[in-house]
């Protein structure tokens, strides 16, 4: 995160949305009336700005049956008030996805996180995949964590 950082000359920062407390998605479709969530008691537009106060986003999410896991799922579902905006929320915005699966489920997985941020008008950049299933697994496999080093020097060019 710091060389990224200092080569490219953008602010940084590591957040979990599991820190953050988001209610659940009612469903409601208020937030089509509204353009923003119709949500008002939880942290979630906290959120939102901490994020739009960035350029570029590395989103990080473990495969769950195929797709990004519930907290990500989540946070992406409560976005759907910027849906009828008329341009992007994260237009101009670049983003990695890094998706962690035990060994299948990458393809989907990708599909949704790229297409959520495509919608509002985000560049991805590139895809990783990592290979772990354990807390631990990734450490003590060195040809996973290459994988992170690699995306972080093409980032530092």
């Amino acid at each position: 995160l710091a060389r990224v950082q200092q080569c490219r000359g953008v602010a940084a920062d590591f957040i979990r949305i599991a820190d953050f407390d988001l209610k659940p998605c009612l469903g409601c479709r208020q937030c089509m009336k509204l353009m923003s969530c119709a949500i008002k008691n939880d942290q979630f537009q906290a959120l939102m700005d901490k994020m739009l106060g960035y350029d570029l986003y590395v989103l990080g999410s473990p495969v769950y049956w195929n797709s990004p896991c519930g907290m990500m799922k989540n946070f992406m579902d409560r976005t759907h008030g910027y849906y009828a905006w008329p341009q992007g929320v994260f237009r101009g915005k670049e983003a990695i996805l890094i998706s962690v699966a035990t060994e299948s489920g990458f393809e989907p997985h990708e599909r949704i996180l790229q297409s959520w941020l495509e919608h509002y008008e985000a560049a991805v950049l590139d895809k990783v995949r990592i290979y772990a299933c354990n807390a631990g697994d990734f450490h003590s496999r060195p040809a996973e964590v290459a994988k992170i080093h690699r995306m972080v020097e093409k980032l530092s060019l």
